[in-house]
């Protein structure tokens, strides 16, 4: 929750949305040459840097979002 009772939920969604519409261009562009154990890599890889990401931004809002701090932005 950010300081207005909001859940910081949208960049989990988006992070979500963004890996699963990239999982076919992964499977066309790396699975005819490097395989099935590859493909799962890459999406893992791509998993966990997306929710890095998403992380990262979660976070950058709570430390702007502080109370009692300057929030105009």
């Amino acid at each position: 929750m950010d300081s207005h009772g909001k859940p910081l939920s949208d960049e989990m969604l988006l992070a979500m949305a963004v890996w699963l519409c990239s999982l076919p261009l992964v499977a066309l562009l790396i699975g005819p040459w490097l395989g099935w154990p590859a493909v799962l890599t890459a999406a893992a890889v791509l998993l966990v840097v997306s929710l890095l990401a998403c992380w990262g931004a979660c976070g950058w809002k709570t430390v702007v979002r502080r109370p009692g701090g300057n929030n105009k932005r």
